[in-house]
């Protein structure tokens, strides 16, 4: 050791023991090197100066924290049980529960873990907002209500500024509170009106309508697709009073034709149309709505029960008399959506306004029934080919494999109809003259001959004379469209007595009114029993009398009934028009040529006998 020592100056032995240690703190934790106990075995330090001594003790002090800090254990980590334990207040556990979830400890929250929990919570509130936009909604609302006591102001408020309320000069007025249905997921309004600022503006609608009750259900993802904000509606209690005018441009009053509503329940609803049709609706459920094909969506409805002016209508599926096996249902199923029946009672003619029409002007009184077939084509795929293609595009490929026409089969009843010259000739929407003064007076002259006819005969004979004419059936497919026009030709109609050959003429073999007791029970402790019950079975005593049926088939592309909200829109009114008018005029043909050939034979019969007479005279 005295070897080793007196080589050490006092600079070089501090120098020395200052650089080893700051080497030894810079070593990582897996390279610590052992050190040597060389200096702990000198116990002979008295040779050393003072300076050597202070050198050594900072040495030997900082080396043996090294050692402990380096081979000290982890501090104890406790569980989550234990924290749960010694916690108190539900406040206390539910942070160490959240912690726990979040990051497995209990310690705080670092930078990017704030960061992180920031991020994720963004992104759970854009989801959420996508996914459940009604929650979302209601749950505003809610809170509106709770903070200022009512929410209708503020929902009013919003309603009127939106686009529907600036740009189509609507007004909404909440008269109710808004509030949700969180059972069934709706925001219900109750006691909602909707009408236009001004009856007088350039608008072609003007509606005033109070609902009072509209539960709604929105979608964002909807909206961001451009179909609306509104995923499904039910309607409840309708009343007020909507105009159309007589505006071309009324089907551009919807910009948005992309507008789609997956479902529609409409029940109670009662509203006056143009100020002359009473509509009543009972019940009707859309499937769904989309405004570029709202016709063919209103046909395709579920179930639509309603009156107009007291005439019931209906649209529902139509039953087939046969019995529908698989292979039908597969036929239909391959080409057809779905074959939907539309029928509408015995209405009013001046109440349905043709006596105002620009086609049927002549008409002046009556009552029309309608019956038709509709046959409504699968338009998912019509729109899936229409939006491929291409200008280069082969559109031929696919008519052999998509059906795009809808087809309609109609069947008009007419029954006492009266008739009078118009002062201008009829003509199509498109001002095409239909028919001149000069041709539509035949016309004119059988409807009014016809009537005349009937009637004088019933006051003449009365109803027991009708009722033994009437004919009680007709034999002919399900379709109205097959029942040949000539069928209008009846007994009564042709203004004689021959019956046509495709009816079938008997008198009733059952009595119009029954009358039984109402059954006993068992034990014979029915109050009821004994009672008499009257059976009024459903007869038409002036069935066929004084009626022109007159029938036609419209095939039309679904292309052409895009935008479209309107019957009267579409080409299918003027094709309807042609068909009645060919149909008639082949009426009246058939009918002035019985009618001279009636005569004739009258006169030549007449003629004949005379001329028979006056042989046998001559030959006395």
């Amino acid at each position: 050791m005295k070897k080793v020592l007196p080589s050490i100056t006092r600079y070089s032995t501090s120098r020395y023991f200052l650089s080893n240690t700051t080497k030894v703190s810079r070593i990582p934790i897996t390279k610590i090197p052992i050190f040597s106990p060389i200096f702990y075995q000198l116990h002979n330090t008295h040779n050393f100066s003072t300076f050597q001594r202070l050198n050594y003790a900072t040495y030997k002090n900082h080396n043996e924290d090294l050692n402990e800090h380096y081979t000290m254990k982890p501090p104890f980590k406790p569980t989550k049980e234990q924290l749960l334990k010694n916690s108190k207040g539900f406040l206390e556990r539910f942070r160490i529960r959240s912690k726990w979830l979040l990051i497995k400890d209990y310690r705080p929250f670092n930078v990017d873990e704030i960061s992180t929990l920031f991020s994720w919570f963004f992104i759970f509130q854009i989801l959420w907002i996508i996914l459940g936009t009604t929650t979302f909604v209601s749950l505003i609302l809610f809170s509106v209500d709770k903070i200022l006591g009512t929410n209708k102001d503020f929902v009013s408020m919003i309603l009127n500024k939106s686009k529907w309320g600036a740009d189509k000069n609507i007004q909404f007025v909440v008269m109710g509170d808004v509030s949700p249905n969180w059972r069934k997921g709706f925001l219900a309004f109750k006691c909602l009106r909707i009408k236009t600022k001004n009856a007088n503006s350039s608008e072609p609608i003007f509606f005033d309508l109070t609902i009072k009750k509209l539960e709604l259900t929105l979608s964002l993802r909807k909206w961001l697709n451009g179909q609306g904000l509104i995923n499904e509606i039910n309607l409840r209690g309708i009343e007020g009073n909507i105009n159309l005018w007589e505006d071309p441009m009324a089907n551009n009053w919807i910009k948005n034709h992309n507008y789609q509503i997956n479902k529609i329940v409409c029940q109670d609803c009662h509203f006056i149309y143009n100020e002359d049709l009473n509509i009543n609706i009972f019940n009707m459920t859309l499937p769904k709505l989309r405004f570029k094909y709202c016709m063919v969506d209103f046909f395709n409805a579920t179930v639509v029960s309603g009156s107009i002016n007291d005439s019931l209508f209906t649209i529902h599926k139509r039953q087939h008399s046969l019995a529908y096996t698989k292979d039908l249902s597969h036929d239909l199923a391959s080409s057809w959506e779905r074959i939907s029946r539309l029928r509408i009672d015995q209405t009013s003619i001046r109440d349905l306004g043709l006596p105002r029409s620009k086609s049927f002007n002549w008409i002046d009184d009556g009552k029309l029934e309608i019956t038709a077939d509709i046959m409504i084509p699968k338009i998912e795929s019509v729109d899936t080919d229409n939006n491929d293609h291409t200008p280069n595009n082969n559109m031929e490929d696919h008519d052999s494999k998509v059906n795009k026409y809808i087809v309609m089969d109609f069947k008009f009843k007419f029954k006492d109809l009266s008739a009078k010259l118009p002062s201008e000739n009829p003509h199509l929407s498109n001002d095409a003259t239909i028919l001149k003064l000069d041709e539509l007076k035949p016309l004119i002259t059988y409807v009014n001959s016809k009537k005349t006819w009937y009637h004088s005969m019933r006051q003449k004979y009365g109803d027991p004379f009708l009722s033994s004419l009437r004919s009680s059936t007709y034999i002919s497919n399900e379709s109205p469209a097959n029942n040949s026009s000539r069928n209008s030709g009846n007994a009564l109609g042709d203004m004689g007595w021959t019956f046509t050959d495709d009816q079938i003429q008997h008198k009733s073999s059952y009595p119009e009114i029954t009358v039984f007791s109402w059954p006993e029970d068992e034990d014979g402790n029915n109050s009821e029993g004994g009672k008499e019950i009257i059976k009024y079975h459903n007869i038409d005593r002036d069935t066929n009398n004084n009626e022109i049926i007159l029938t036609c088939r419209v095939v039309e592309n679904v292309q052409d009934l895009r935008n479209k909200l309107l019957f009267k829109e579409t080409k299918i009114y003027d094709m309807v028009t042609m068909e009645l008018y060919y149909d008639l005029m082949k009426v009246v043909e058939d009918w002035e040529y019985k009618k001279n050939h009636d005569w004739t034979k009258l006169w030549t019969a007449t003629f004949m006998s005379q001329l028979l007479i006056l042989g046998l005279g001559s030959i006395a």
